[in-house]
Order: C-alpha cells, then structure tokens, then sequence
C-alpha cells in the first residue's frame, strides 16, 4: 500500500510480461484494472477504470461522480482487506492531464494506507516525461522505479535454454556458443527478437536436417 510504482523498459524488453506475472502472482488476492489502450483525457482515464472494476457509472458523469465512485469502492475493498491494482500500460502514450489525475486519485487514504497500487508501465520516454516540471508532484510519490534492461550474453543463453526445456527438448545445447554469441549480438539482448531469431534459426535447422 506505497501507492506509485514505475516500471520502464525498450519495446520488446519484457514488460508487459513482466506485469502480468505480477498480476498472476496475486491472483485473487486482490482487485485490479488493467488499462493499456488509448486514454486522451482524464475522463477516458476515470470511465475506463470505472468499467474495469464493473463500476455502474451513467454515461456523462462528471469527472467528480466517478472520482466519488472509485472512492466508494476503493473504502470498500480496504474494509475487506483487498488491496486494489491499477495497471497503466504503455503509459508514455498518456496526457499530462491525465497522470495528474492519477496523482489525484492516487491521494486517497484510509488510516494512513493508500487506497489504490497505481503501476505505471510504458517504454524509455517515460522517464522522460517524468521529468517534466507539471509532474514534479507525481514524481515525487513513486515508491519505486525500475528500468528493465535487455538481457546480458549469458542471459541469453540462460533464457533460450530456459524456454528449450519448457518445451520439453531432450537437449537444450541445441544453439552453440558461437549461435548464442551471434544471437545476442543481432538481437541486443531483445527477448521478443531473440524468439523470433531462435524459431526461424531451428525451422532452418529442421529444413536443413541438422540438430545443431
């Protein structure tokens, strides 16, 4: 109950994976919104929420009917112990108007608790957006903040042979040491690019009749 977490990190880096495994993680234990399609205004950002946490808000609500909305709800949860999630991917695409909103609604407490978790998700620029002066006061409520970095050389390695055993291979040295070097080189350490090198690597391979 911190409030503000952000997590930054390049296109194909990992994070949404990232994101969902912490939702999966918690499971039932909690209530969560995920948000990751377009939000312009504060009240697409507060009537998608609403629709998120099956709030039964009347088309046209003012932004102050849905904030007193959220609230109700979230004194609710917090009676029943549920801490409650929102989730914001690719956040870098969202209006300044829109995270001082979320600083808004990221106010509200109960017996010094925050009422709702707000991860904030979204690629490099984000963190440049955060250092934009009108976001001062926002920036300054983030508990934590990560940057998701690409993987390493051996990273790689331990990732491909990782996602070999998930598939059940019987060997998975199928890459060589010079495959893996070449795979980290071109994919800079990328794990969507890496997939994508890997699979056509082994369709290749099969065609060519080689287990190497």
């Amino acid at each position: 109950r911190k409030g503000f977490v952000l997590l930054t990190g390049e296109v194909v880096a990992g994070k949404t994976l990232v994101s969902r495994m912490m939702l999966l993680h918690f499971g039932a234990s909690i209530a969560f919104a995920n948000i990751n399609h377009a939000v312009r205004t504060t009240g697409d950002l507060m009537e998608s929420l609403c629709a998120e946490f099956e709030l039964p808000y009347e088309p046209g609500a003012s932004n102050a009917q849905l904030v007193r909305m959220l609230h109700d709800f979230l004194l609710t949860k917090f009676a029943q112990n549920t801490p409650v999630v929102l989730l914001l991917d690719e956040a870098q695409n969202l209006p300044i108007e829109a995270f001082e909103q979320l600083r808004m609604i990221g106010n509200l407490e109960a017996d010094d608790a925050k009422l709702l978790q707000i991860a904030i998700v979204g690629q490099p620029e984000l963190q440049r957006v955060f250092q934009s002066p009108q976001l001062r006061q926002l920036k300054q409520r983030i508990f934590r903040s990560y940057h998701l970095p690409a993987l390493d050389r051996n990273s790689t390695e331990g990732y491909i042979r990782y996602r070999l055993s998930v598939a059940a291979a019987k060997d998975v040295a199928v890459f060589s040491h010079a495959a893996v070097e070449r795979i980290h080189a071109v994919s800079g350490g990328l794990p969507r690019i890496i997939n994508t090198i890997c699979d056509n690597a082994m369709l290749s391979a099969y065609s060519a009749a080689r287990r190497k």
